[in-house]
């Protein structure tokens, strides 16, 4: 991001935050660590500039839980249908692959 993009930034979310109430603002800080640095630097000016008692909180990440093994969830024919399962399990959050997808391009009747 360049110097004027970072500018145009913290001004659109100074703009913003300053039209959001206090109680709005301590959700806000609460989640802190999703916030990129700008939101957080924008953020912590807002609320010294109120005045308030609020301390932003950096969540501490989870560990996930490992498993040792893959489960297959489904063979399918086409390709396609297996692309379009792919991305609807990467658009939840589950972590999932497909076994011999290239080779299935290369030839498509293996």
């Amino acid at each position: 991001m360049t110097s004027s993009d970072s500018q145009k930034e913290r001004w659109r979310l100074a703009q913003l935050y300053g039209q959001m109430s206090e109680g709005e603002l301590e959700k806000l800080a609460e989640d802190a660590g999703s916030l990129s640095e700008t939101a957080k630097s924008a953020l912590k000016f807002e609320i010294t500039k109120r005045g308030l008692q609020v301390q932003l909180r950096e969540q501490v990440p989870t560990e996930r839980p490992q498993f040792s093994k893959a489960v297959v969830l489904r063979s399918y024919l086409a390709l396609p249908d297996a692309l379009l399962a792919k991305t609807i399990l990467d658009s939840a959050g589950i972590e999932c692959f497909l076994a011999d997808q290239n080779i299935i391009r290369l030839d498509w009747f293996l």
